[in-house]
Formats: C-alpha cells, structure tokens, sequence
C-alpha cells in the first residue's frame, strides 16, 4: 500500500486527475479488504493455551465423547485437535437444527442451573464442555465459576477449561 502510495504520487504529474482518483481509490479499497479479511481470519485462530488443553483431550476422553463450545473453537478446532465431535458439528451449513443449537450452546454457559444444562447435553449427547478465558470474559462472563460450582474439571490450564458432564 505504502508503495503504491508512493507510484501513485510520483504519477501525479504524468496522470490526469480521473486516473490518479481511479488509482487511489483501489489502493484505499485493498487496504480495506485486507484489514477485513483480517478480522475474519481472528476469529478462527486458536491460542496454545487452547490447542494444550484440546490436544489433552484427544489423548484422555472417550472417542464417543462430544464437546460443547463456542462456535469458533466447535467448528475447526475440537474435531481437529481433540478428534473429537463438538455440539456444532463441522460443517455448521449441514447441521438444520444450528441456530437451536447456537441458543443452547448460550444456555448451557448463562445458566445457573445444573438440571437446564443436564437437559440441553442429554438432548445433544453432550459429555463435556470448554471454554476459555476469552470465551469467559467477553460471551459468556462469569461461566467459568458457574460451571465449577457444578461440574468436575477434566482439565484445565488457566485459560482453557474441559468440564465433565455427571
């Protein structure tokens, strides 16, 4: 960008005004783009903490276990770093219950009451639940403490937790 900038001021003399508009305006738009694209791209990003705690459960939770998360980490990262289903599934397009399932995915980690989640994981064959810090503190704040007034930890670093379902 920085070096169009400078083609495009060096143009100045030889272009009309039109062409140097034309020119910058796509400038402008890549710049855009690329600033997008990279929001886009954060939110499937997963931090080592996550991929220790993820990579943990592929090595210590039944094969059949299904894990309920936030929709960034259920749709790459639990099936492919703990092998293991996620509530959302892969391929959130072919699941046609998912919007009920983002809503009970909310529930489960809002709720104070054990019965509701027991309930929303039967109805879904869940077994587990991670969350992380982020997951904590901005959708879901305060699940953390909840769910370890209700459930046993399977594992956990201080940024990433796996709840077991009883």
């Amino acid at each position: 960008i920085i070096l169009g900038s400078i083609i495009a001021g060096f143009g100045i003399v030889r272009l009309g005004k039109g062409k140097l508009t034309a020119i910058m305006l796509i400038l402008v738009a890549i710049a855009v783009f690329q600033a997008v694209s990279s929001l886009v791209y954060a939110g499937t990003e997963i931090t080592r903490n996550d991929y220790d705690v993820l990579k943990w459960a592929s090595f210590n939770l039944p094969e059949n276990a299904v894990i309920a998360s936030s929709w960034e980490l259920s749709s790459t990262w639990i099936p492919a770093v703990a092998e293991r289903s996620s509530m959302l599934g892969g391929f959130h397009e072919a699941i046609p219950d998912y919007q009920e399932r983002r809503i009970a995915i909310k529930t489960i980690f809002t709720s104070n009451n054990k019965e509701e989640i027991l309930n929303i994981a039967k109805k879904y064959n869940v077994t587990h639940l991670f969350i992380n810090l982020y997951e904590n503190d901005i959708l879901y704040p305060g699940a953390i403490s909840r769910l370890k007034s209700m459930f046993v930890i399977e594992k956990e670093n201080y940024y990433a937790h796996i709840f077991r379902l009883s």
